[in-house]
């Protein structure tokens, strides 16, 4: 979900839409159409993410809210040397029938 580039950012987010669920489907779907995705193809921006660390803060049977350490390099015409931003990432879980689907995403 944190990851993506500019030449397959449809198909991308076409998989992450099937692991979403709620209000957050819809969110993600409206930011990625209206933010992300034109200013990736714009810029022809590639995002490389990668979890270092992850633990469970709580959960219950149906939810499960994880915080994870994430470094995202990002290139792009406007920017030729990768950047990297460091960011924690706390990402609500909600069992939906037999599938754990990321309900909420808060980065900082």
């Amino acid at each position: 979900m944190l990851s993506y580039n500019y030449t397959t950012i449809d198909a991308q987010a076409a998989r992450i839409e099937t692991l979403l669920t709620g209000s957050f489907k819809g969110e993600f779907t409206k930011a990625m159409d209206s933010e992300i995705k034109p200013l990736a193809v714009k810029n022809h921006t590639v995002v490389q993410a990668r979890v270092s660390d992850v633990g469970v803060m709580s959960a219950t049977p149906t939810t499960v809210k994880v915080l994870a350490f994430v470094n995202q390099a990002k290139v792009g015409a406007d920017q030729q040397q990768p950047a990297v931003d460091q960011n924690r990432v706390i990402a609500t879980m909600t069992k939906v029938g037999d599938k754990w689907l990321v309900s909420r995403v808060d980065a900082f």
